[in-house]
């Protein structure tokens, strides 16, 4: 396992475990099904495909991909994640669950057709992520995809504040320049990217981007977007 990884590992195996007594967390059952609808109308699994999923937590969308893929694999860092989504998805002959580090993935290249990474980059750098696509494109076949999902877009900080968080309008203008100038002064911060500079990002690690807006049924749509990777020769 990449000891460059180890502390945001903690943090994740922490919070993995404070939200493992409900597998939606704070969400409705509407919303997690609308989740769950959104990542498979983007991946659109076939039985011709070969999907690795990144950051499995429970397998809730594990398990749906593996109604419709030809062979899925579950990866996740926390013990406990992937024994839920191993039960999850005991019934199903075409998934394999594996404990594992995103940036030293156990697999041979060009392994994948596509991957699903959502609702996981909050947890590593920008130097950590960058990392991690390297592995995507090392495992995925040629114009192979990978969905990235759930980026927080800073020009939007002040709709979360707003209108998510019910803020009032002055701690809503204050929130939202504060999180500009962090990311002026530190660089970024985890999980907050402007699309350019994740394009940018993404090209350097050998990726094409499309955006990809949530839709109104998702339950962060106001401050959140998913992108779209292919693999470039």
């Amino acid at each position: 396992m990449n000891k460059l990884l180890w502390p945001h590992l903690e943090e994740c195996s922490r919070q993995s475990n404070e939200q493992s007594a409900n597998d939606r967390g704070s969400i409705s059952q509407a919303q997690s099904d609308a989740i769950e609808g959104h990542v498979l109308n983007i991946l659109q699994p076939s039985g011709e495909d070969s999907i690795l999923d990144v950051g499995c937590g429970t397998g809730l969308i594990t398990l749906q991909i593996a109604k419709l893929a030809g062979k899925v694999a579950a990866v996740d860092v926390v013990p406990g994640q992937c024994e839920r989504t191993r039960l999850r998805c005991s019934t199903m002959n075409n998934v394999e669950v594996i404990l594992a580090d995103a940036a030293q993935l156990p697999f041979p290249a060009a392994r994948f057709n596509k991957v699903l990474f959502y609702d996981a980059n909050i947890y590593f750098s920008r130097s950590e992520l960058w990392t991690i696509l390297r592995e995507f494109h090392r495992v995925l076949s040629p114009g192979g995809v990978v969905l990235v999902g759930d980026l927080c877009h800073p020009w939007c900080r002040y709709r979360q504040l707003r209108f998510y968080n019910q803020a009032g309008f002055g701690r809503a203008v204050y929130g939202a320049f504060a999180k500009f100038l962090k990311m002026i002064l530190r660089g970024g911060e985890k999980g907050w990217y402007w699309p350019t500079d994740f394009k940018a990002m993404c090209r350097s690690a050998g990726f094409q981007m499309k955006l990809v807006p949530q839709t109104e049924e998702l339950p962060f749509h106001l401050w959140r977007y998913d992108v779209l990777l292919t693999k470039m020769p």
